[in-house]
């Protein structure tokens, strides 16, 4: 049965003219279709880049930051009283009032700022963290206690964000 079939189908059906105009016709669509395909995947290509090289260059600054240097004084007074070492000492001078020292550090910084609603709003510069950073700071190092020296304290998240320009009140 097969046999019969075969026999009908003869070498010209698929080479006539007819044929030939619809294969290049058919192999012209797959071509647009492949161009399509590769532009579409060139352009979202192209987006991606764009938003990636986006984000990097607005979240770049969060990986910087600002310091304020501030002169401190730990005086040995102050933060050893009873002029220990070892383990005493570390517990004296955690016992220190660093929030003074970065509130005196800031006045000396900026004599003129007498009134006080603009001492409050100075001790707004610095971050609110800045005493417990020295605390940690003066414990790694006990040899600060007693000789006057220059601290970067971290600034506040506004005025941090003021001078990468990210704000502008």
């Amino acid at each position: 049965m097969t046999d019969a079939t075969l026999s009908r189908i003869t070498l010209d059906t698929h080479t006539s003219d007819a044929a030939t105009q619809r294969l290049k016709a058919r192999y012209r669509s797959e071509a647009i279709f492949k161009g399509l395909g590769l532009g579409a995947v060139l352009l979202a290509m192209a987006f991606l880049a764009v938003f990636l090289t986006t984000i990097v260059r607005e979240a770049f600054p969060a990986f910087t930051q600002h310091y304020l240097a501030l002169p401190i004084d730990l005086k040995a007074e102050e933060f050893n009283p009873r002029n220990e070492t070892g383990a005493a000492l570390t517990t004296a001078v955690n016992a220190g009032n660093f929030d003074g020292q970065v509130t005196n550090g800031l006045r000396a910084l900026f004599p003129a700022v007498t009134d006080r609603v603009e001492r409050r709003s100075l001790s707004n510069i610095v971050s609110s963290g800045a005493p417990s950073i020295l605390r940690r700071d003066a414990v790694a190092n006990p040899a600060w206690v007693g000789t006057p020296r220059t601290y970067q304290a971290p600034l506040d998240d506004m005025a941090d964000l003021y001078l990468k320009g990210q704000v502008t009140d």
